[in-house]
């Protein structure tokens, strides 16, 4: 329940194109950051393609001014995340928004989407969830 409220949310985060556009540049280089690599392939849903378009090549420049490293980002044309609640068309796999960026041939991954991020932090925090919910466990194990 607290899971499907948040990917809910999420997906709001996407309805304000100028919002969504400067997180977008930032899941970019944040990315770019994690990879540190020349050359890095860009996935993103169909409906954001222009999006990124815009941001790409701010968010590049932004990592290279910081990092002093050259990169390459070439924009997937051909692969796309599935899309967005709003446009599924079945029960099947849904993007809330974000992106994943690869390098070394689909070798390294990032995926730095928006689904990826809100996993990510409900699985860190699950031990505070399970407290915030049952409180706290009145059996402590001890490893020896």
């Amino acid at each position: 329940m607290l899971l499907a409220e948040s990917h809910k949310r999420l997906a709001s985060l996407t309805k304000d194109p100028a919002q969504y556009k400067q997180l977008l540049k930032k899941l970019i280089v944040q990315g770019l950051w994690k990879l540190q690599e020349p050359t890095v392939i860009l996935v993103c849903r169909k409906q954001d393609v222009a999006l990124v378009k815009e941001v790409i090549s701010s968010a590049t420049d932004e990592y290279k001014h910081k990092s002093g490293k050259d990169c390459n980002v070439e924009l997937d044309t051909q692969t796309f995340l599935p899309p967005g609640p709003e446009f599924a068309t079945s029960e099947g796999e849904i993007c809330s928004g974000g992106v994943v960026l690869s390098s070394n041939e689909g070798r390294i991954i990032c995926s730095n989407t928006l689904d990826a991020r809100l996993a990510m932090g409900y699985e860190q925090n699950l031990p505070k969830i399970r407290t915030t919910l049952f409180g706290k466990s009145l059996t402590r194990v001890h490893y020896d």
